[in-house]
């Protein structure tokens, strides 16, 4: 098709409030053919696009006509969502153009006429052609497609709303990756917990693809699963791993077989997001979707962990510490060095890190190594039971901790000595045979050199166990591991004193990998290390001023962001109710850009408070209820028994002016 003329640009801007003859409409009825066929080529490119096929519906009527003509064309993904709300508009007047505008009731909005003056781009129809016209407009979506998000969001658009949070969300996720600790700052109830659960999420993610083995592993007989929708339930009553197949019962007593194969499909294809209308696919869907939350479930009790500070929080609590165990005879107490919930946590990223990072034969062995290790374990577990288990005529085992065998002489009068199951690996590892060759391995605790005869009875009961299973490493098979992360959430991390409850960790934080000194010895060793792969996600309500300051050796090893309240989220029976007491803390509440909020501090807001550390949240405004009616009732009950209690507080704590208590007593006149 013909490319536009400078006949078609001149004829559109000067066919505006004329009336026009049927061959001058003819013609304007090819000038919108024209921006049609430039519509469809964006087609092919993703875009969506309306245009009115006659120039009369945009003219007023049969004789006349506007100066321009044009199309509405949406981003991938979006029409649906912004249909007669907003779009990008390709416009022939003078020239031919692209900006983006509301539509309708939202055109002449704020944020639509912004948008629409920024975005505004003239593209020469001279010496061009459709192909260069297209590559324009690309170039044109790639350089305001932000834009077009974050105005469509400000017009209360869900979609543009739901992209802009994830897009907030994607960036907290790059500094956190790039700092590695980030503290998660803001107001009472602007869902700073929440978000950190979302960064979970973000940080530790399920496989893309399963195997016939996680399909047995996490299927069993009489198992329920719900439908995708929760709409249905299916009892799984055999699990036919021979014939890779599960037989599932309906509610209706119906039963039927789903083959591994179509689980293993749905689960790729992640078939429980579609609306299924067939039996087959919506069970393969629910037996995947079980599945995957089964997975995501273990993954996320494995990979974080949260915890909340408090003022009587200590270095001995959450790092390392000495802690009471009862002796196993009963007869009192020992003391033992443990480490606690960093401590723990760092060990067990750190063994992850370390083993992503070697793909040798050897590695493959150690990991060989510690899955054969657990059945030796459990199978010791199950020869003490409730009594001893011999190493020598004087010296017995007596017990199992979480990493080692405890074992003790009859005339010792301590509790005994751990046996690190590490020990007996390495020497395992390191080919030891002899009592000798324990005493000589560099590589072992102090204490398996000097009680090697123990340690040997063990080692050999060891080797025993793999010749009775008849189990051998071979070194063929490479068993690869990934590097996993892992999260630690402290709410609340202001609580606590933090240099005393951080410690030499203070360093550890910035020096990521490095072996730290710490105050407590473990197995020998006063080391920790903090991995790379271990990030710390704190909260910190900004508004509790009776707790710790944050001082700048701390501060400089954290990334700060701010969580702020969010109007877009607030229920739509007390939006008026959320304005009234933001007013409270901000001035310019009407002028607000919610995208990027630059706050003008309120009136009723004293001394050097600002509105972002004390401006109360949209948690106190939303409800889950979807009727109407109970969602008053709740909203009425968060009024009386939490907004209105804070407020009167912030006034008490000298927050707020005294002059706000009366706008405080007017707040039940906004939520009749």
């Amino acid at each position: 098709m013909e490319f536009f003329t400078d006949a078609d640009i001149s004829l559109v801007h000067s066919s505006g409030d004329k009336e026009v003859n049927k061959e001058t409409h003819r013609k304007l009825v090819e000038v919108y053919k024209k921006l049609e066929h430039l519509c469809k080529l964006l087609k092919k490119h993703g875009f969506e696009y309306e245009i009115r096929k006659d120039p009369r519906s945009q003219g007023g009527g049969f004789k006349y006509f506007q100066t321009y003509q044009w199309a509405k064309v949406y981003p991938p993904g979006f029409i649906e969502h912004c249909r007669g709300k907003f779009s990008y508009i390709i416009g022939v007047s003078s020239d031919v153009h692209f900006h983006m505008m509301g539509i309708g009731n939202y055109q002449n909005k704020p944020a639509s006429v912004n948008a629409s003056e920024m975005s505004s781009r003239q593209t020469p129809h001279q010496n061009s052609s459709y192909e260069v016209m297209v590559q324009d407009f690309l170039g044109f979506d790639k350089s305001n497609r932000d834009l077009f998000t974050k105005t469509g969001a400000e017009l209360g658009i869900e979609y543009c709303q739901h992209i802009m949070e994830e897009n907030n969300l994607n960036d907290i996720v790059r500094i956190l990756k790039f700092k590695n600790q980030i503290i998660l700052q803001g107001p009472p109830g602007t869902g700073k917990t929440r978000l950190a659960k979302e960064l979970i999420n973000k940080f530790i993610t399920v496989p893309d693809s399963i195997s016939n083995e996680l399909i047995a592993k996490y299927l069993n007989s009489n198992q329920i699963i719900e439908s995708p929708g929760k709409l249905k339930k299916y009892t799984i009553l055999e699990v036919d791993d021979q014939n890779k197949r599960v037989q599932i019962s309906r509610e209706s007593g119906t039963t039927d077989y789903t083959s591994f194969q179509d689980i293993l499909n749905a689960y790729d294809q992640k078939l429980w997001e579609n609306s299924l209308d067939q039996n087959g696919p919506r069970r393969a869907a629910s037996t995947a979707k079980y599945i995957y939350d089964q997975i995501k479930k273990a993954k996320l009790s494995e990979q974080s962990k949260m915890i909340q500070f408090h003022p009587s929080y200590t270095y001995e609590d959450f790092v390392r510490g000495i802690t009471a165990k009862p002796n196993q005879n009963g007869d009192g107490i020992f003391y033992e060095n443990e480490n606690k919930t960093l401590g723990l946590f760092a060990k067990k990223a750190l063994e992850n890190y370390l083993k992503s990072k070697n793909l040798s034969t050897t590695l493959s062995k150690e990991l060989w190594l510690d899955d054969v290790f657990n059945g030796f374990i459990q199978e010791i577990a199950e020869d003490l039971g409730e009594d001893i288990l011999p190493l020598t005529k004087k010296v017995n085992m007596i017990g199992l901790d979480e990493d080692a065998f405890r074992y003790k002489g009859k005339s010792w009068e301590s509790n005994g000595n751990r046996m690190l199951f590490r020990d007996i690996k390495q020497a395992y590892l390191d080919g030891n045979n002899t009592r000798q060759d324990i005493v000589n391995n560099k590589s072992l605790a102090g204490l398996a050199n000097w009680h090697a005869t123990y340690f040997l009875v063990v080692l050999e009961r060891f080797k025993k166990y793999l010749i009775d299973n008849t189990i051998e490493f071979n070194p063929t098979i490479q068993k690869e591991v990934a590097l996993q992360n892992y999260v630690l959430v402290i709410d609340e991390i202001n609580r606590a004193n933090l240099p005393s409850v951080l410690g030499e960790l203070i360093y550890a934080l910035e020096y990521r990998g490095e072996e730290i000194d710490t105050m407590y010895e473990i197995d020998r060793s006063r080391k920790i290390i903090i991995p790379p792969n271990l990030y710390i996600i704190g909260t910190m309500n900004t508004a509790d001023r009776s707790v710790g300051h944050i001082d700048y050796a701390i501060r400089r090893r954290f990334s700060f962001v701010d969580v702020l309240p969010n109007k877009e989220v607030v229920h739509p029976l007390v939006q008026n109710l959320f304005k009234q007491v933001s007013k409270l803390f901000v001035k310019n509440y009407d002028e607000i850009n919610w995208a990027n909020p630059e706050l003008e501090k309120s009136e009723f807001l004293v001394g050097d408070f600002r509105p972002e550390d004390v401006w109360i949240g949209h948690s106190y405004f939303i409800t889950e209820k979807t009727d109407d009616a109970e969602a008053l009732v709740e909203l009425k009950l968060k009024l009386q028994y939490e907004i209105k209690p804070l407020l009167k507080e912030y006034v008490k704590d000298g927050i707020l002016t005294a002059a706000a208590e009366e706008k405080i007593k007017e707040l039940d006149e906004y939520l009749d």
